[in-house]
């Protein structure tokens, strides 16, 4: 496989037009990953499926998590939404180069390669003669009409580096209705209907909230749902609990520590189990699709 963890988007700012971004960033190398997560932000993949992509490794796959909102913001000046964002990560100089780094060590203690996309995150994107999201609640609704194009552009990036049939997917389910990680989900099932397989994960923490998990599932129109549990042995889920704490910036901001972190992710995933120890939980279509869900 080819080594992509120094592989990363271009350092430079994003135009303020998402249509325009060139997203990939991996210099024309062979990508030969038979196992790719698509994480919404720089710590979505970990937080959501770190003990399987820890297990997958330790049994010889080659993982390669694709971060999709990972590019630089659209204008220098943060909206106030960003600012405050910003303030809970510790004010950081640039917030898109530290939360890189940070995802780039996470990757490396679980043993993944990474990707990193050059779309700029909701809390970013601008078009004149406004920021997209100014709200802290815009970005848990509807994604804005100026984002329609991109659940297909997100799409045709994936398929720039994998094809049906050697590559399993695994991809968001949008629980907690972030926008991003919808736009994310949205682009999965247009891959799944170019005939590549896909397996959707739970968002976690999102998914702690109850009925939460109900309604994302319901939200996106499949008729049934098939449920995977991935179990993990103790040193897959010590490894990702190691891995989510290396996103220093968002323990405060997602579990006021690292400390309660560890044990929250411990607890979700002894729940999750239905056999004792520790699972990760997993869902696939198990019938066809409704006009809802091929939006």
């Amino acid at each position: 496989m080819s080594n992509l963890r120094g592989c990363r988007a271009t350092d430079t700012s994003c135009g303020s037009n998402i249509q325009d971004v060139t997203t990939l960033a991996r210099e024309d190398e062979a990508v030969t990953a038979n196992v790719i997560f698509l994480s919404p932000h720089l710590d979505d993949a970990a937080l959501s499926c770190g003990g399987l992509i820890a297990r997958l490794i330790q049994n010889g796959a080659e993982v390669l998590v694709i971060t999709v909102f990972a590019g630089f913001p659209a204008r220098r000046e943060p909206s106030a939404l960003a600012a405050q964002l910003h303030a809970r990560w510790g004010d950081p100089a640039d917030p898109v180069v530290l939360r890189r780094n940070e995802d780039k060590k996470a990757m490396e203690l679980l043993g993944a390669d990474w990707l990193h996309l050059r779309y700029p995150e909701a809390i970013y994107r601008f078009e004149e003669p406004s920021f997209l999201y100014l709200r802290s609640r815009d970005l848990f609704g509807s994604p804005h009409p100026s984002d329609s194009a991109v659940v297909a552009q997100i799409a045709e990036s994936v398929m720039e580096i994998c094809h049906p049939g050697q590559t399993e997917i695994h991809a968001p389910l949008a629980i907690g209705n972030h926008v991003d990680h919808q736009l994310v989900r949205n682009a999965a099932f247009i891959l799944l209907r170019r005939s590549f397989r896909v397996t959707f994960y739970e968002d976690y923490p999102y998914v702690e909230v109850p009925g939460a998990l109900t309604m994302a599932l319901e939200g996106t129109g499949v008729t049934r749902w098939r449920e995977e549990v991935q179990y993990l042995e103790e040193d897959c889920l010590a490894q990702k609990t190691q891995a989510i704490a290396q996103y220093a910036s968002q323990m405060n901001e997602l579990f006021q520590g690292a400390e309660k972190m560890a044990q929250r992710v411990r607890d979700y995933s002894r729940a999750v189990s239905t056999v004792g120890g520790y699972a990760e939980r997993y869902w696939q279509p198990s019938s066809g699709m409704t006009p809802e869900a091929e939006k």
